[in-house]
């Protein structure tokens, strides 16, 4: 098997940084409104979808043309398994 592009991922992890840096912030917050909550959840899930991203573009891998982290999830398996951990957060995040 070769070894992974880093550069490929690079925009992926990018993007996966800044919604964790959202999530951050709000979580930091405290006291924050249900909104921000909501918002907080999704920013969770989007950088949990891109970094699966990344690892997909960085193995060269297809993409499935989807948000749910399941299928993503089952997506980078053929580079080797997940640990147990990753694959109930990622179901968890989907619903």
């Amino acid at each position: 098997m070769t070894r992974p592009d880093a550069a490929a991922a690079e925009p992926w992890l990018a993007l996966a940084q800044a919604d964790a840096t959202v999530l951050a912030w709000i979580v930091a917050q405290g006291d924050a409104p249900p909104e921000l909550l909501g918002l907080a959840c999704f920013h969770g899930q989007q950088a949990a979808e891109k970094a699966l991203k990344a690892v997909l573009a960085a193995w060269a891998l297809p993409q499935p043309r989807s948000h749910d982290l399941t299928v993503l999830a089952q997506a980078v398996l053929p580079v080797g398994a997940l640990p147990e951990a990753v694959l109930a957060a990622c179901e968890g995040l989907a619903d």
